[in-house]
């Protein structure tokens, strides 16, 4: 009696497995395999009695098709970027990233493309199951950083692979615990220098704490570690009549009663 009843208790568990092996074959080429893996868990969970190790296999066989797949399927939009070749540029790198993951992860993906250099702000949302629509706002570059490193409208210091385009910049080399109190110097500085219609090239603090500028035709000013904003008006004051003599190739801003000027 007790063989019979073993013996139903297999047949109808063979008829189980062969039940669900049907369907997971009949649907195999019209619903995405992570698809899948949802209806078959919650198969799972409704054939309970089937053995364990089957499912263990099942699992472990759709999980290797996923990564095999690498997401081919997969539709990226991207929106935000100002060049076709940044939007090539960042998609190529987005889709690499995606073959190397096991599953798509949202934040994932948002952090990955956020931590790229030009990336201010990132979004990303998910359209359908195969497309991705990532939204990006670049930082907008206002100041040089030493030979390597850009600052942003935003007081943010990043390091794009390529500023070539950006020499143009007025650069601040400055040690960059001293960032954010030496951008405030820097643009009070480059304001004076408008009013009397100088450019600045380079601003400067160096280990000492001394700060100096070079204007874009080549003027050197130099302003020594303290008063910054007293000797910015001290300039204004004596430069027209620095101009009168000729001119300055050096002005000297340290003095306590007055200034040094060399002419070139």
């Amino acid at each position: 009696m007790a063989k019979k009843k073993m013996a139903s208790s297999k047949k109808t568990k063979s008829k189980k497995v062969s039940k669900i092996k049907e369907f997971l074959s009949a649907i195999r080429g019209f619903i995405p395999v992570w698809f899948t893996l949802v209806v078959l868990i919650g198969i799972g969970f409704g054939y309970s009695q089937v053995d364990e190790k089957f499912y263990e296999k099942l699992s472990s066989k759709l999980f290797s098709k996923l990564k095999d797949s690498k997401f081919e399927q997969i539709e990226i939009s991207i929106s935000g970027l100002k060049t076709e070749m940044n939007i090539k540029n960042v998609k190529q790198k987005v889709e690499q990233f995606i073959q190397q993951q096991e599953r798509i992860d949202l934040t994932d993906i948002r952090q990955f493309v956020g931590n790229m250099p030009w990336m201010q702000e990132v979004s990303v949302k998910r359209l359908s199951p195969t497309h991705l629509d990532i939204y990006v706002e670049e930082r907008k570059a206002l100041v040089r950083w030493k030979e390597g490193g850009l600052i942003s409208d935003r007081g943010e210091l990043f390091f794009p692979e390529n500023i070539k385009e950006y020499s143009g910049l007025t650069m601040l080399d400055c040690p960059e615990k001293t960032l954010s109190q030496s951008l405030k110097i820097m643009e009070e500085a480059a304001r004076m220098m408008s009013t009397l219609n100088l450019m600045m090239s380079k601003i400067e603090m160096d280990d000492l704490g001394r700060w100096s500028l070079t204007t874009r035709d080549g003027l050197a000013i130099n302003f020594g570690q303290k008063n910054i904003h007293e000797k910015l008006l001290k300039l204004k004051k004596i430069y027209p009549s620095v101009l009168e003599t000729g001119k300055p190739k050096r002005i000297d801003l340290r003095y306590e009663n007055g200034a040094a000027v060399s002419f070139s």
